[in-house]
């Protein structure tokens, strides 16, 4: 409680509901994307999200990988993620650095799981429009 309330998230805990944690939406999503990094290192990620490895120690260290990130995240969710990413014509027209790619499948990803489970996605109006002013936006 403490910790998140060092990241101006607060913790709600109700009897028969669980628990839940409010606060401003970019708070939220840097305190996941925070979790995650703090969790696997950027080269666990790309390994993972790239499967470039194949011996056997590489193949348990993706599965061990796998299985945290799966925890986070959920399979099909990373799966449609990533599917949704190479088959962008729009994005396959770009270089995406690993740190971007892991970046961009962690948010995508972390959003879409939200959104599954019935959280409404806030989002600053000021910083969306400074971010539809970006070439990127479009993509």
């Amino acid at each position: 409680e403490p910790w998140l309330e060092s990241r101006n998230l607060k913790l709600i805990r109700k009897p028969g509901y669980g628990v839940k944690v409010e606060g401003h939406e970019r708070d939220i999503r840097k305190t996941i994307v925070e979790l995650v990094y703090d969790n696997f290192s950027r080269d666990e990620l790309m390994t993972f999200l790239k499967e470039q490895y194949s011996t056997a120690v590489q193949v348990s260290m993706r599965t061990d990988i796998k299985k945290r990130l799966l925890h986070i995240i959920g399979d099909s969710t990373l799966n449609g993620i990533e599917s949704a990413i190479e088959s962008s014509s729009v994005l396959s027209a770009y270089e995406i650095a690993d740190n971007a790619y892991v970046a961009l499948v962690v948010h995508l990803s972390l959003a879409v799981q939200r959104l599954i489970a019935g959280e409404n996605i806030h989002f600053d109006p000021m910083l969306l429009e400074e971010l539809k002013e970006s070439p990127e936006y479009d993509m």
